[in-house]
């Protein structure tokens, strides 16, 4: 397995194959967790129900990515947690 020399701390470039796996991977932990938090899953729209949880957290996540974004953007984004 190599690693990008031109990237420090970055995963390792050996197959596209892995990125897919670590992905997968991903997905199950969030999925198993976020039906764990009562959110439905099965519905691609849940995020469209007005009133719904499942709108709330996914307004949110798009709040934080913004907030995210544009601090990287203004250089505000050295240490983002």
């Amino acid at each position: 397995m190599r690693i990008n020399p031109a990237a420090p701390g970055s995963l390792p470039v050996s197959t596209p194959r892995i990125a897919e796996v670590l992905l997968d991977n991903e997905i199950a932990e969030l999925r198993e967790w976020l039906g764990a938090q009562g959110l439905d899953l099965q519905s691609d729209t849940a995020h469209a129900d007005e009133g719904s949880r499942d709108r709330l957290y996914w307004h949110y996540g798009y709040f934080m990515g913004l907030k995210h974004a544009q601090a990287v953007l203004t250089s505000r984004g050295s240490t983002l947690h």
